[in-house]
């Protein structure tokens, strides 16, 4: 057990080993689906079920006053509003 060369064997046995179960567990990993984020999907479906329902339109300025409600400034409340017009409008 002592011996340089039997250590040695070890040594380089279990690197071996492990180097192989990386590549193996990489090579696995790209198959893989990859998930996109479908969340524009449910943002547009339930803007097109307001859009058909009068009775849930929203004003800018209502919209407004429910971000800084919330909690945001201002300036990022309209930023927030600025965004969602032009993610509506693409």
């Amino acid at each position: 057990m002592r011996s340089n060369a039997f250590m040695m064997l070890i040594i380089g046995s279990v690197a071996v080993l492990m180097l192989a179960g990386m590549v193996l567990s990489a090579q696995r990993g790209r198959g893989r689906p990859e998930f996109a984020d479908q969340s524009w999907a449910v943002d547009e479906s339930m803007d097109s079920e307001l859009q058909h329902n009068p009775v849930y339109e929203t004003s800018a300025e209502k919209k407004f006053k429910q971000l800084s409600d919330v909690g945001y400034s201002p300036e990022a409340a309209r930023a927030i509003l600025e965004s969602e017009d032009k993610m509506r409008n693409r």
